[in-house]
């Protein structure tokens, strides 16, 4: 984007530089699962302690959900460096492995969506942040019509409660 190879990006969560312009165009649930047959699957009011005392499938370190996880837990007065992690392989990896009862992750709700309702996750009684993405541009460059046109589509498809454009200029 600063460099200007690409007309317009997209990223979880907010990029400050006074060079690019973010818009916010989606919004995501993050939430703890656990195999069907895990201790948390019917606990109801997990505190934030407990989210220490559990084996953790995670991606990995750098990767936006792990960190939006990390942001969350940090926001708890948690540190991450006390989660036992367990395994940190990729995004459907990660769903896998909790559904065989390796331990607890923390993914999008639209990931789990379908082995929650097949019934081999169940969501853990702990509520996470949403979190947020944004389309990036340039500010002092030109956008393609290309460029124009998606983004117009996303806007026509998103809700607009709540999410406004951050200009940086």
């Amino acid at each position: 984007m600063r460099s200007g190879e690409a007309d317009l990006g997209f990223v979880e969560g907010e990029i400050d530089d006074p060079a690019l312009i973010s818009e916010p165009v989606a919004r995501d649930q993050l939430v703890i699962v656990v195999g069907a047959e895990h201790p948390w699957s019917e606990a109801k009011g997990l505190g934030k302690e407990d989210l220490l005392n559990v084996d953790w499938v995670l991606r990995e370190p750098g990767s936006g959900t792990r960190s939006g996880f990390e942001h969350a837990l940090e926001g708890l007065g948690l540190s991450t460096h006390n989660l036992r992690v367990a395994l940190e392989p990729s995004n459907e990896a990660v769903r896998a492995a909790v559904e065989t009862g390796i331990g607890a992750t923390a993914i999008s709700a639209s990931v789990a969506a379908p082995s929650l309702e097949a019934g081999l996750l169940r969501q853990a009684d702990f509520t996470l942040p949403e979190r947020c993405y944004y389309a990036l541009r340039h500010a002092e460059r030109y956008r393609s019509r290309a460029a124009e046109t998606l983004m117009d589509i996303i806007r026509g498809s998103r809700p607009e409660a709540g999410l406004k454009s951050r200009d940086r200029d």
